[in-house]
């Protein structure tokens, strides 16, 4: 990223091809610092300004779509909606500006709802998700190269996310079993995601079969270390505190986040 950034500021003229290859570099290490790795969250703000530059220099309004939306999550995972909506304006207005990707489309409204959702505004968090999925269904599938983060299982995984903020437990069950079961084999990370909802959403009917999911989750886990679902434990314990079995994911937590520490750089 260094390089392509030394590159792209000895270029002489317009370098697009060069500028949008440093601004999808950048736009990697951000998400690895900020969705991966804990203490990190410097590094992936760094990361983002020099994806900014990137794409202002490409005049790639799709990528710079991208690059908006995923800086709205650092302020809005923290709950500071205020300092999450500037970047999702940004991003709305270069979806305009942009090939008008319907895929593109869903995912930004998709990352809208779980912003809106985080911080407890359930209304608008649900419009933007019967957005996402009518855009969703406009697509054909195609979708600029860089975009591989995001489909139809993927967006199962949102709605789930969503409607288990919302407290709507059943809801969330559906659209989570439908997300894991067409997930690809090669994604470990989001599988314990799915399955730490999957977990939270079961606690309150089935606090024995969310223990097991919860456990699978931290099985994969220390296959495929991932910050994002290693956040979500703490909400899961909570809800599991009183089950019979809760102390079986107590063990195996402290288990995982042992050998984790372990083999941290």
């Amino acid at each position: 990223m260094a390089l392509g950034s030394e590159m792209l500021g000895a270029a002489q003229g317009d370098e697009p091809v060069l500028a949008a290859a440093v601004a999808e570099c950048a736009l990697l290490v951000a998400r690895l610092a900020f969705f991966d790795l804990d203490g990190f969250e410097r590094q992936a703000l760094n990361a983002f300004r020099t994806a900014e530059a990137g794409v202002a220099h490409a005049k790639d309004h799709s990528l710079a779509v991208a690059v908006a939306a995923h800086q709205a999550f650092v302020p809005g995972f923290d709950e500071r909606l205020a300092d999450a909506r500037p970047f999702l304006v940004a991003a709305e207005r270069q979806w305009r500006n942009s090939g008008h990707h319907p895929l593109v489309r869903a995912w930004l409204h998709c990352v809208s709802a779980e912003i809106y959702a985080r911080n407890e505004q359930v209304t608008e968090s649900r419009r933007h998700l019967k957005q996402a999925e009518d855009y969703l269904a406009k697509s054909d599938g195609t979708a600029p190269l860089w975009m591989d983060f995001f489909d139809s299982s993927r967006f199962a995984g949102f709605a789930g996310n969503t409607a288990l903020l919302a407290g709507r437990f059943d809801e969330a069950i559906a659209w989570l079993q439908q997300s894991l079961e067409s997930l690809g084999a090669g994604s470990g990370k989001q599988r314990s995601v799915l399955l730490l909802d999957l977990a939270a959403a079961h606690a309150a009917e089935s606090p024995e079969h969310a223990v097991e999911l919860a456990i699978k989750a931290c099985d994969q886990l220390e296959q495929a270390p991932y910050r994002m679902a290693v956040a979500r434990l703490p909400r899961v314990h909570a809800a599991l505190s009183t089950a019979p079995t809760g102390g079986m994911l107590v063990d195996r937590t402290h288990e995982l986040l042992r050998t984790q520490r372990a083999i941290e750089p």
